[in-house]
């Protein structure tokens, strides 16, 4: 048996083992106000849409009020084209303490 370091994110659940890509992490975490993403924003909002998957259900999805949310931006990770470095971010002050 041997000890293992790795490095949590001050923002997020991700754990990495090098404190440099935790660094580089931190810098662009989606959770970190700094970075003006879209999950730390004011303007994102649930809204329920139907469901693909079960007739006549509803699930709900993230959407930004003013829709800035980018096509170019989705992939399979983020499938709903969230952004960072939004010129109209604000951060809410209640979604993460």
């Amino acid at each position: 048996m041997r000890e293992v370091k790795r490095w949590h994110c001050g923002y997020c659940t991700k754990v990495l083992s090098k404190k440099t890509d935790m660094e580089r992490h931190e810098k662009f975490c989606p959770r970190n106000p700094e970075s003006k993403s879209c999950g730390t924003c004011e303007h994102l909002k649930m809204a329920a849409v139907p469901s693909k998957e079960i007739p006549g259900a509803v699930r709900e999805i993230p959407m930004c009020e003013l829709e800035q949310f980018s096509t170019d931006n989705r992939t399979e990770r983020n499938p709903y084209g969230m952004r960072s470095n939004c010129p109209f971010h604000k951060t809410d002050p209640y979604r993460f303490e």
